[in-house]
């Protein structure tokens, strides 16, 4: 490989680890005690029906104003797990928050949960619960809301084809509800064959009975006839 080369190779290296190490700006961001708490999608925005994951760092407060974050607290003293809630508690599923280590471009203080596929757009809810440094930590974090640091927040969870081209096609929640739709339809069609079903039984009973009655009374009246 040619210097030239090198040293591109270089820089774009170092440009990916230190874009890596960086907390992503659509994230919220707060302070908790000694600690600063950074969470979010780590795609953003995130869309319904694509791989995404929860993103988290930790580190230590500076206690300098206009420091945007310290040192990242030691992984072995996060212990954390995160309930993932969709909407009003529609859904919930537990996770735990593992330390991405530094190599695939992760950074010392980030922490993620494993890739799940956020199936519905709407709010997301992480409730953050465990111990940072040995002091319990229990805290909800919700999409769409404001930070405690201005400015910072992370997204609700959007349709995807709201950024789809060159054509929209149906959503999750089009495609769930045209699934409902058919499966009511095949049910009701399946109801009706069978009352066609039980009626066309009905019909043939009163039939066969009706020309049973004919035969009966055909052969009285014959009989009738031989009397006289």
């Amino acid at each position: 490989m040619s210097r030239r080369w090198s040293v591109l190779a270089a820089v774009l290296l170092a440009t990916l680890i230190v874009a890596a190490a960086l907390p992503a700006s659509a994230h919220l961001h707060e302070r908790v005690g000694d600690i600063e708490f950074t969470v979010g999608w780590a795609s953003e925005p995130a869309f319904a029906g694509e791989p995404n994951t929860i993103q988290v760092f930790v580190t230590e407060a500076l206690p300098a104003e206009g420091e945007e974050e310290g040192p990242p607290v030691d992984s072995r003293q996060v212990k954390l797990t995160v309930e993932v809630i969709f909407g009003d508690k529609d859904a919930t599923t537990k996770m735990a928050a593992v330390p991405l280590e530094p190599f695939a471009f992760g950074s010392p203080g980030e922490f993620r949960v494993e890739t799940f596929v956020p199936s519905r757009p709407g709010t997301w809810t992480f409730h953050f619960k465990g111990t940072i440094k040995g002091e319990a930590f229990d805290k909800f974090y919700t999409s769409g809301s404001k930070g405690a640091i201005e400015g910072t927040e992370y997204s609700d969870v959007k349709e995807v084809a709201a950024v789809s081209f060159p054509e929209k096609d149906q959503t999750n929640a089009d495609l769930a509800r045209a699934l409902d739709q058919t499966r009511k339809t095949a049910a009701t069609a399946a109801q009706a064959a069978k009352d066609d079903a039980k009626n066309a039984r009905l019909f043939g009973i009163i039939g066969i009975a009706l020309g049973a009655i004919g035969v009966a009374l055909g052969l009285r009246s014959r009989g009738k006839k031989a009397a006289s």
